[in-house]
């Protein structure tokens, strides 16, 4: 039946539904997950990013006709069951293939003053961009690059530039795979010249926010921590690097990642 497509396998169970018609919320089930839901699905607007959702419950008589839900659903049960697109927070979270950059370091394209061409990863898993799931969709060899923390480690830092320097946002750029080395993908990122910018490039050493061109975010970055744990996964934020410290400072972090 409906209950168990949706992944839900007892009553009472509740999923929380945005006004597009897109769960935005792990479905919830028992008393006290309801009620944490419908909470967060009350608060006031600024003080919660799931507010004015429509809250649809689960049984045996009611069950929430949502195709786009459905199809998300399909072929997926249990209690680990999590949704494959969130929409949070103005963006998406999506589960699917994507290009991860944010340790690249990138150079000018040939062709283009405004365009940076960056070196990046090819991961799977949840990432978080403004471009809508179906948007970020892999056709081909073209991927999107997204944002993430899936290829941090306990050596990775946030390195801030305070310096005016060139950084690339390659968030929601269009990629292409590298046909020599399918794990990687080549991004056409935008050159930006202007604001304080953060990378989990550099290794701390801060020399090279002017001399290497990195691609970077900018303060606070993009909510991707928030959007996991609507989902109920926990992610951890690198951090930031100690003051007074270079490159020697750190042991050699692992490669690649995917920022604006």
């Amino acid at each position: 039946m409906l209950l168990t497509t949706y992944g839900l396998s007892a009553t009472p169970s509740a999923m929380l539904i945005d006004t597009d018609r897109i769960l935005a919320a792990a479905p919830a089930a028992g008393s006290a997950e309801i009620a944490d839901l419908v909470t967060r699905a009350l608060q006031p607007r600024g003080r919660s990013t799931i507010a004015r959702r429509a809250l649809l419950f689960a049984s045996a008589t009611m069950v929430p006709a949502v195709t786009s839900t459905r199809a998300m659903a399909r072929g997926v049960t249990g209690a680990n069951w999590r949704p494959k697109q969130v929409k949070f927070a103005g963006g998406w979270l999506c589960k699917q293939r994507y290009a991860l950059c944010t340790k690249a370091a990138c150079k000018p394209s040939p062709s283009d003053p405004n365009v940076l061409i960056c070196r990046c990863v090819v991961e799977y898993g949840y990432s978080y961009g403004y471009k809508s799931c179906a948007e970020r969709r892999p056709v081909g060899k073209r991927l999107v690059s997204t944002f993430s923390t899936q290829n941090t480690n306990q050596h990775t830092r946030t390195m801030t530039c305070t310096s005016p320097a060139q950084w690339a946002n390659c968030l929601d750029v269009d990629c292409e795979i590298d046909p020599l080395n399918p794990t990687h993908a080549v991004c056409r990122c935008k050159s930006v010249e202007s604001g304080d910018f953060f990378t989990f490039g550099g290794k701390c050493n801060t020399s090279t926010c002017t001399s290497v061109i990195w691609s970077a975010a900018t303060p606070p970055g993009v909510p991707f921590q928030a959007a996991m744990k609507s989902i109920g996964l926990s992610v951890t934020l690198p951090k930031a690097c100690p003051t007074g410290t270079d490159d020697d400072d750190l042991p050699p972090s692992g490669l690649g990642l995917e920022f604006q």
